[in-house]
């Protein structure tokens, strides 16, 4: 049996989640873990009190800072059809999302991490008309969703009845 290959495009190195990315990178099925970020922290973050540098070390984690588009190529077109690529939404980070796109060009699973949508701004029939107009394309593409929390399952299952939602 192969071995899953697992890169995670994130914003930056966070704190959240590499508990669970360094748990990922030990288990017998995993081959390798890679996360490809822009930044190892956010300026806003650090302002915060936020120090990611220390998740990077004693990990067997490997991580990708500020990569150019060859090299986000070049890891992906290595891959095979057991990578995983996971990104932290599809359109709400510039980077994220031209990672996101480079993907479409290579045969890999798509995974998108992602928050519920923030409805302190905007009610959600307008993130519904903005997902139709700008990420509907898209959908055919991403294999699951991963979602924070129950409640918003099943406005993402809505989308697709392909997509595995995952709370």
């Amino acid at each position: 049996m192969k071995k899953l290959r697992l890169i995670f495009f994130e914003l930056c190195v966070s704190p959240h989640k590499m508990p669970f990315i360094n748990e990922l990178s030990r288990m017998p099925i995993v081959d390798s873990v890679v996360v490809v970020a822009p930044c190892i922290d956010i300026n806003e973050r650090t302002a915060m009190g936020w120090s990611s540098s220390s998740f990077m070390k004693d990990t067997d984690v490997r991580f990708i800072i500020a990569p150019s588009d060859d090299e986000v190529m070049t890891l992906m077109s290595s891959a095979d059809n057991d990578t995983y690529c996971s990104f932290c939404g599809i359109n709400a980070f510039e980077i994220i999302a031209k990672w996101f796109k480079l993907s479409l060009n290579v045969n890999v699973h798509r995974v998108v991490i992602t928050e519920p949508p923030r409805l302190n701004k905007f009610p959600l029939w307008m993130h519904a008309m903005r997902f139709a107009l700008k990420d509907w394309k898209y959908v055919k593409y991403i294999d699951k969703i991963y979602v924070m929390g129950q409640d918003f399952v099943p406005y993402y299952k809505f989308w697709s009845s392909r997509w595995q939602v995952v709370p």
